[in-house]
């Protein structure tokens, strides 16, 4: 639990819109590629890419190039990204 709050503490530079894409991704279970911008409210995947960033840079995503093809890029929720999940849903049941 203070893993937890500790890395939920260090996410101040994440902005609503960026917590709404994670909260999304979360409930997609915890995987997405750019292309699928829709589904989280953008109507371009640049659109979404500050917000993928910001998650990135607070270290609950990272990015992939898939194997097989290296246009395909996934975008996965990091074991960090899952903790602080874990925190914010500790929080709101409190």
């Amino acid at each position: 639990a203070d893993t937890a709050a500790r890395y939920l503490a260090d996410t101040s530079g994440v902005g609503n819109r960026a917590w709404a894409v994670f909260d999304r991704l979360v409930e997609k279970g915890g995987s997405t590629s750019p292309s699928e911008y829709a589904d989280f409210g953008f109507e371009s995947n640049q659109a979404m890419r500050p917000h993928l960033r910001a998650l990135e840079e607070a270290n609950m995503l990272e990015s992939a190039i898939d194997e097989t093809d290296s246009r395909r890029k996934t975008i996965g929720i990091t074991s960090r990204g899952w903790i602080v999940n874990y925190a914010r849903s500790s929080d709101e049941r409190i």
